[in-house]
């Protein structure tokens, strides 16, 4: 008789090998978009108006006019930092790999599909989009936006997530 509790456990054991960060994966960098807002290191914020008082904070990087909008942070008062988090998942960039076309149909150019672990799912969701970080180069960090709603998959524990993602245009 099969002992499938020790089957999956074989298996969960090398799929979280090849999805550990120094496995066969691709650091992901999923990016939340601005989740923080600092007030402007160059102007003084007007608390009534909820916007710079277009006047130069002393000390601040960037000297202005007075009356003149703040060229640090266009007058808004404040500065936005975007949050980001590093998954790894094992991206497959050949759509051949997962999917057969009919040769009258468009291929899927432009798409990844990604495994990885389920835990994070909740990430996956909320990300505005996600970079895949090239360990060889310093500047270029192709951009996807989740394309469909990740799918668990397993053995029969659905350890796991396949995603697809498209890539952004321009």
């Amino acid at each position: 008789m099969v002992d499938f509790n020790a089957l999956r456990s074989v298996y969960n054991a090398q799929i979280d090998s090849m999805l550990a960060n120094d496995g066969l994966s691709s650091e992901c960098r999923l990016n939340f978009g601005v989740t923080k807002r600092d007030l402007c290191p160059n102007c003084i914020y007007d608390v009534n108006l909820k916007k710079s008082a277009s006047k130069y904070k002393n000390g601040g990087p960037t000297p202005f006019a007075l009356g003149m909008l703040c060229p640090y942070c266009n007058g808004v008062g404040y500065i936005g930092n975007e949050s980001t988090l590093s998954v790894y998942m094992a991206v497959i960039w050949d759509y051949k790999q997962w999917i057969t076309t009919p040769d009258n149909i468009e291929n899927p150019n432009g798409f990844v599909q990604c495994i990885g672990k389920k835990s994070d799912l909740q990430y996956l969701r909320q990300a505005k989009d996600m970079s895949i970080v090239y360990p060889f180069s310093d500047h270029y960090f192709p951009k996807f936006q989740l394309y469909a709603e990740p799918t668990p998959c397993g053995l029969g524990d659905n350890n796991y997530l396949v995603s697809m993602w498209k890539k952004n245009s321009g």
